[in-house]
């Protein structure tokens, strides 16, 4: 998935082998990408089953199901592959129901269940407000609750969607005081 809202497909096959010494294939000039546009996100969609969790600077998440990006012929590009009204932050590939944490620029999190999201068919959906917009708050980031480095999960959980979540301790957001042993 790009920048500009394209998602390439290729086959690992198509790229050729090369040494541990090698830097690899340039993904632009392999997959024909036109100028200024890079690579946001790569997803390995298996036999397109599951879902993708697109999130969006505004706060909004879309929950959209891989089979949408399944064609019948063997098209390499496909236009429109998510909304453009928001600058896409993450994309996370959701097989079955998790939990997802979401960040905010305003130092704050959400610990939200995949079950609040219905899905979507439309690949380029807005998606569901999931963070309560206030001031110039923006969504910066999302991982899977089992990934993240938070201590104190539950403080997070939301009961309904959009929320403004909870501010994020300074144990939380991985800042620790260093201490010297003698």
């Amino acid at each position: 998935v790009t920048n500009r809202q394209m998602a390439y497909k290729a086959r690992l096959s198509e790229f050729e082998d090369g040494k541990a010494s090698q830097l690899g294939a340039y993904l632009p000039s392999v997959l024909e990408m036109e100028e200024g546009e890079y690579v946001l996100d790569l997803i390995c969609p298996g036999d397109y089953s599951g879902h993708l969790l697109m999130f969006y600077e505004d706060g909004k998440v879309g929950r959209v199901e891989l089979s949408a990006f399944a064609t019948k012929t063997n098209r390499k590009r496909l236009q429109n592959a998510y909304c453009d009204k928001s600058p896409l932050v993450k994309i996370l590939q959701l097989d079955g129901e998790a939990d997802f944490v979401v960040y905010t620029s305003d130092d704050r999190a959400l610990l939200v269940p995949s079950a609040l999201l219905a899905p979507k068919t439309t690949r380029n959906t807005q998606g569901v407000a999931v963070v309560r917009q206030a001031g110039k708050r923006k969504l910066t980031d999302a991982v899977f609750a089992d990934t993240c480095l938070i201590r104190d999960l539950p403080k997070y959980r939301v009961k309904s969607i959009p929320s403004a979540g909870a501010a994020l301790t300074p144990e939380d957001k991985g800042i620790e005081q260093l201490t010297i042993d003698m």
